[in-house]
């Protein structure tokens, strides 16, 4: 039978849950929160503490934190989402980045999600964001018509690949301390304009 949840939602929620002080009885929790068995709740929640997104202790009647694996994933109505807002409230509480990476990190993540916002024309966008094995990643993805086919209008030009050449952007940030991230623009595939910051921690 299908699970009546998906990953991204059940992870996003066991996450804030654990924030909230749940983590005994998360498994509880999520019984009620997707509505489905004992069984299927603890076998989704031993999938994510053996992919490193959680860790428990205490053997039949565990007690879950975050692992050292981090995702967050939330989608967001256009026009109108706040993009401090949804830092701080979905994102910034999941992650325990060094001070200058989430300095980076909540500067890229801001400027995408206003980006969206203001100049996407779309309904919807989407962001996840993920550490894994010490690599920091943003996603924004929006339903909008994309960079290249507004610059395509606002410059005339027949093609989208014009549009592309004109507007390859890359922005790095740097420390001696060995943190890296860059803020690039993605190629636009249909009516999906996906933008991404990704750097290393350590």
């Amino acid at each position: 039978m299908k699970p009546k949840f998906s990953k991204f939602d059940a992870l996003h929620w066991a996450n804030h849950a654990i924030l909230r002080g749940e983590g005994a009885r998360l498994s509880r929790g999520f019984v009620e929160q997707f509505e489905v068995s004992r069984a299927t709740a603890a076998k989704t929640l031993r999938g994510f503490v053996a992919s490193g997104w959680l860790e428990s202790t205490g053997g039949t009647k565990p007690v879950f934190r975050l692992g050292g694996n981090r995702i967050a994933v939330k989608s967001y109505p256009l026009p109108g989402v706040d993009e401090h807002i949804a830092w701080e409230h979905d994102f910034r509480p999941v992650f325990e980045l060094p001070q200058n990476v989430a300095n980076i990190a909540h500067h890229g993540f801001t400027e995408m999600v206003n980006n969206a916002n203001d100049h996407s024309e779309g309904k919807l966008v989407s962001v996840l964001m993920r550490v894994k094995d010490g690599r920091l990643s943003i996603v924004v993805t929006d339903n909008g018509i994309g960079i290249f086919e507004k610059i395509c209008r606002a410059m005339a030009l027949p093609d989208r690949r014009l549009a592309m050449q004109a507007t390859i952007l890359e922005r790095e940030s740097s420390s001696p301390r060995g943190c890296s991230i860059s803020f690039k623009s993605m190629r636009t595939i249909c009516t999906m304009t996906t933008m991404s910051a990704i750097g290393t921690i350590g």
